[in-house]
């Protein structure tokens, strides 16, 4: 029967059943229509508006509008659209085209995909599309489980919200009984307000849907692998990190002991320094005697004998401190110091009478003695 191309619509879920044409298989429609080859017959459901519903040949009918095609096509009317179930309906799409069409695994694949997001069991796709039920469950298995938490979910919203098994039932496709054995694996809050439940009911079948169940299962591998990918790449990162902080910590225990290697290296010198000092103090404090100085008691006797002097020569004489301007603060200091000149050494030693100090000036002169004698006292006080 020829039909005018503007009465033929298009089916709303061609794109939902069937798998789009791949680029080979449109250019060889596109030729085929173009040399005006005979089409297959298009497959319709009669409407009540007079307009009819294409089951088989949507591509068809897209690409001769796309054309800009006028006129009739042959078409097939297969019956009215109201004894037609959606079931039926995407049945019959799916064996004409798995019929004609020579579809790639891929295609079978992403049929299956639809499928099982639609909720057929993978026993149901694997007879429809001839293959065997683990292909099926391999290329499924993420699909099943998103819509079975979607399934889930969506029991316990309409639930919770007050709506009946049996309801639920009717809204998830669900018989009432498996309704009853999902939510015995839920934990249901019951809150029955005076809430509107048709909003909830919406958003329940628009996340049923099986475009947006295969939207969320794709997404969660992609999801896994970003994460395992994001884990592995903080791990090097981390693992990186504790290498070159392992090296640093080596790095400055090697550092600590050869400081403190240093460290105990300066206080032994320091410590032998200590002892050299001390030896020499006590050296000069203690050892230092008549004897080192070159003094005898011959000498001494000597010196006293020159010093014995007649006593008019004496008071001839005049006082040395007088010779030397000595004031009398001075001669106060200079009180208790005898000098004499040690041949021995070369040069003049102060005694202290009271302290037994004794003092060494490198000079043969016994004035220059006294005046270094007074200087040293001066800066003592």
């Amino acid at each position: 029967m020829l039909i005018n191309i503007e009465k033929l619509v298009p089916h709303p879920a061609n794109d939902q059943i069937l798998p789009s044409l791949t680029k080979e298989e449109k250019k060889n429609l596109e030729e085929s229509l173009t040399k005006q080859i005979k089409p297959v017959p298009l497959d319709v459901l009669e409407r009540k508006d007079g307009m009819y519903l294409v089951l088989d040949g949507n591509n068809r009918l897209s690409l001769l509008n796309q054309n800009g095609h006028k006129g009739d096509l042959e078409c097939f009317i297969l019956g009215k659209e109201e004894d037609w179930s959606f079931e039926k309906q995407e049945e019959y799409m799916l064996n004409t085209n798995l019929t004609r069409r020579n579809l790639s695994k891929k295609q079978k694949m992403d049929i299956a995909k639809m499928q099982t997001a639609k909720g057929r069991t993978q026993d149901e796709v694997s007879k429809i599309l001839g293959i065997s039920q683990q292909t099926v469950s391999n290329y499924t298995k993420d699909i099943k489980e998103t819509r079975q938490d979607v399934l889930k979910e969506s029991i316990a919203r309409l639930r919770g919200a007050g709506l009946t098994q049996e309801k639920t039932g009717e809204v998830v496709g669900l018989a009432q009984q498996s309704v009853a054995n999902i939510e015995k694996e839920l934990n249901i809050p019951q809150n029955v307000e005076n809430r509107e439940i048709e909003p909830i009911i919406l958003e329940v079948k628009n996340k049923l849907s099986p475009n947006e169940v295969l939207c969320l299962a794709s997404s969660k591998p992609r999801v896994k692998k970003i994460k395992s990918n994001t884990l592995s790449e903080d791990y090097k990162k981390l693992k990186e990190e504790n290498r070159l902080l392992n090296e640093e910590l080596q790095y400055l225990k090697k550092e600590k002991k050869e400081m403190s290697l240093k460290i105990e290296e300066q206080a032994n010198s320091i410590k032998e320094w200590e002892l050299k000092a001390s030896s020499v103090i006590s050296y000069s404090e203690n050892t230092l005697t008549d004897e080192h100085l070159g003094l005898s008691e011959k000498d001494e006797q000597s010196n006293d004998n020159e010093d014995e002097q007649p006593e008019d020569e004496r008071l001839d004489m005049p006082d040395e401190d007088e010779q030397l301007g000595t004031s009398d603060e001075e001669k106060q200091l200079l009180s208790e110091w005898t000098f004499n000149f040690v041949p021995k050494l070369g040069k003049q030693c102060a005694k202290n009478a009271i302290t037994q100090e004794k003092i060494e000036f490198n000079t043969k002169s016994k004035e220059n003695a006294r005046a270094e004698l007074l200087k040293k006292l001066k800066e003592r006080r």
